[in-house]
């Protein structure tokens, strides 16, 4: 036991006999109440049962409020990888078709420097997206650049309806981006926690 937990689920105390969390009496004896253990801490009453593993945990192997104990942040931490990769890949994807079909909206009004233009971004929008998946990032210039040929198109809007598609799938793509942020977040959340 150590000074200021309680022996029994290793919730902090202030100079109490009875533990809050378990009702546990603060003395040296190993926990007399008949209740399930915690896996790691065998000596103290379970606090909570993990949502992923179903394992019981003390107050000290909780993973804060999450439900989950420390053993299973590796596999949540895979999860959050794969989910990266997955959108990593969607992105991606989003990227090139929007680079084909964007050049393609402006040959069809016939549109001819415009879809130099647009054709010329979309090099641009390619070659840094294909840069920033290789590093595991995303491109915020590649970004911008999607957000300005999107303006390009909207003027095309009153000639054909197709210039829609492209738009469409940028605003797909910053909803991809989005969710690349906070599995990011997610993922140095995890890891951090890790570190303790």
């Amino acid at each position: 036991m150590e000074d200021g937990e309680c022996y029994s689920c290793g919730l902090f105390l202030d100079d109490v006999l009875v533990c809050p969390g378990c009702g546990a009496v603060q003395t040296l004896e190993a926990a007399k109440v008949d209740a399930p253990r915690c896996a790691e801490h065998e000596d103290r009453v379970a606090a909570f049962s993990c949502c992923r593993c179903g394992r019981y945990g003390c107050a000290q192997c909780e993973v804060e409020d999450s439900g989950g104990c420390w053993t299973c942040l590796p596999s949540r931490a895979e999860l959050i990888t794969r989910q990266l990769d997955a959108v990593r890949r969607r992105m991606l994807l989003c990227v090139f078709a929007f680079a084909v079909i964007a050049p393609v909206v402006a040959l069809s009004v016939h549109q001819v420097p415009l879809a130099a233009v647009l054709f010329f971004f979309s090099g641009l929008i390619v070659s840094l997206s294909v840069n920033a998946f290789v590093h595991r990032d995303f491109s915020a210039f590649a970004l911008s650049l999607t957000g300005l040929c999107c303006i390009l198109l909207l003027f095309m809007l009153g000639q054909t309806l197709f210039a829609l598609v492209p738009i469409v799938l940028a605003g797909w793509l910053f909803v991809q981006m989005n969710r690349f942020s906070e599995l990011e977040i997610e993922r140095w959340r995890v890891g951090r926690l890790q570190v303790r």
